[in-house]
Parts: C-alpha cells; sequence; structure tokens
C-alpha cells in the first residue's frame, strides 16, 4: 500500500517538473510560434533598417543612373561634334550674280596726279561669278572664283564700243554659324584682273577693228554675306565684295596687230560689287 501511494506521488512530481520544461521549450524553439515582445521595438527596428537600407540603394541606384547618363550624354556630344565635323567636310559649288561701280585711276602722271580715272572709261558692270571650293570643316571654305562682267562704258564712246571684265583669283571664307538656318559669313582673297574695251567701225564697207587692254593684280578681296538655308546642301543670300587692285600693264590692238605695254606710273583702283549668291554642297 504504502509502495503504491509512494509511486503514485513519483509520477505526479514528474508531471508538475516536465510541464513548465515542455513550455519553455516551446517558447524557446525557432519553429514554434514566437510570441511578440511587449515592447514592439525589435520589430520597429527591423523595418527602419530595412526602409533605410531601400532608401540608400535607391540612392545608390540614382547616382549610377545619372553617372551612367552623363557618360552616354559626353558620348554623344563627342560623336555629333565628330560627326558634324566629318559632315562639314566636302566640295561646294556657287553662282553669284551682282552689281558693280568702279573708284579710283587707272594710271598716274609723272607728276603723281591721278589722270585716268576708271570711271572716265566704264561706269558700272554687271557680273556673274562661279566659286568652285571644298569645306575643310564646317566653318572654313577653301576655294577659286572665276568672274566675267559685262561693263557699261562711257557715253563718249561711239555705239560701236563694248566693255567687259574678268577676274580670277582663290579665296578663304569663314562661316560663323553651320547648320543654322540663318549663317554669316566673312571671306578674303586675291588674284587677277583684266578689263578690255573694245571697239568697231564700219567704213566704206570695211570694219575696222580696235581694243585696249589693261591687266593688273588685285591685292585684296574682301568679301562677306549672309545664307539663308533652303535645305540641307542648298542656301541662297546677299552678298558685298570690295577689291582693291592696280593695273600693271596691257595690250593694244589695231588692224589686227597687238603691241604690249606697262603702266609706269601705277595707282590703286577699286570695285564695290553687291548682289545674291546661291551656294551648293556636296
Amino acid at each position: 500500500m504504502i509502495a503504491r501511494i509512494l509511486s503514485v506521488f513519483l509520477l505526479l512530481s514528474v508531471s508538475f517538473v516536465a510541464a513548465p520544461a515542455q513550455a519553455d521549450w516551446n517558447r524557446n524553439d525557432g519553429t514554434k510560434k514566437r510570441p511578440k515582445a511587449d515592447s514592439g521595438y525589435d520589430d520597429e527596428y527591423d523595418k527602419d533598417s530595412k526602409k533605410e537600407s531601400k532608401k540608400e540603394s535607391k540612392k545608390e541606384e540614382a547616382a549610377e543612373a545619372a553617372e551612367d547618363s552623363s557618360r552616354e550624354d559626353e558620348a554623344s556630344e563627342s560623336e555629333s561634334e565628330s560627326s558634324s565635323s566629318k559632315e562639314g567636310r566636302g566640295f561646294a559649288f556657287g553662282a553669284r550674280l551682282g552689281f558693280e561701280l568702279p573708284f579710283g585711276s587707272t594710271a598716274g602722271s609723272d607728276s603723281g596726279d591721278q589722270t585716268s580715272k576708271l570711271g572716265d572709261f566704264v561706269n558700272s558692270g554687271i557680273p556673274a561669278q562661279i566659286d568652285v571650293g571644298y569645306f575643310l570643316d564646317s566653318h572654313l571654305y577653301l576655294g577659286g572664283s572665276f568672274q566675267y562682267a559685262l561693263l557699261q562704258i562711257d557715253q563718249g564712246c561711239p555705239s560701236g564700243c563694248s566693255a567687259s571684265q574678268l577676274r580670277i583669283g582663290v579665296n578663304a571664307n569663314y562661316f560663323f554659324k553651320p547648320g543654322g538656318k540663318v549663317n554669316p559669313w566673312l571671306g578674303l582673297g586675291i588674284g587677277y584682273e583684266s578689263l578690255t574695251i573694245s571697239e568697231e567701225e564700219t567704213l566704206f564697207g570695211e570694219t575696222f577693228s580696235a581694243s585696249i587692254t589693261i591687266r593688273g593684280i588685285e591685292f585684296a578681296n574682301l568679301n562677306g554675306g549672309v545664307d539663308f538655308q533652303l535645305s540641307k546642301d542648298v542656301s541662297v543670300g546677299p552678298f558685298a565684295t570690295f577689291t582693291v587692285g592696280q593695273y600693271i600693264g596691257g595690250s593694244t590692238t589695231i588692224l589686227g596687230e597687238s603691241e604690249s605695254n606697262s603702266i609706269e606710273n601705277k595707282v590703286f583702283h577699286f570695285w564695290l560689287i553687291g548682289g545674291a549668291r546661291v551656294l551648293v554642297r556636296f
């Protein structure tokens, strides 16, 4: 009897001791449901840490994206400049038509006076010019020009008189706004010039002719204008030219016989030209 009572007492003791241990095991096991902390501090801290981590990650991504965009823009600008430089090169053809006025003299006297004024021979002219050249880049152009002009001679010459002018030269032009709708430019050149006055008369059924030609150097050809872009390769606009030249000699032809002569007393003469130009690039 006493043995049975002791065994029951031992069983009850084991049950009471095992229950709290089991409860503690359930609380400490990571696989079991874990009660929330009363303060909630751990959870809030985890949330704040995650938010800060996300913000820093987004900032880093934004910084990397900005750097990548900046690199792409720089590369794009570099490629654009390179492309623009390459596209700016190429041949060009121009044609001009205008009106010109003479100033100065053809020759001077022994005393140094300018006796033979250019305006005494010709009053004005209508020049037509062709330009052929090459753009080294979008700004700088180098080329040559050929001009032929019909001149209006002085009224004192008989009806059989005619006059013409020939100019050949090289020039460099600088364009300030390549690719723009409005593109101003300036140029400088040098060249060669000749002026011819001819006369024909018919007497007794026969035609007699005579001509005089004076030639000289064009020391400076200052020109400029504004191009208005009609398309990618075609532009048109006004231009103005001012030349500084000097006649150094010439020839006289009468009845088919020619005689060359030089001008001893050299003086300067000038031409002022204005008109319109069309430029085509290839």
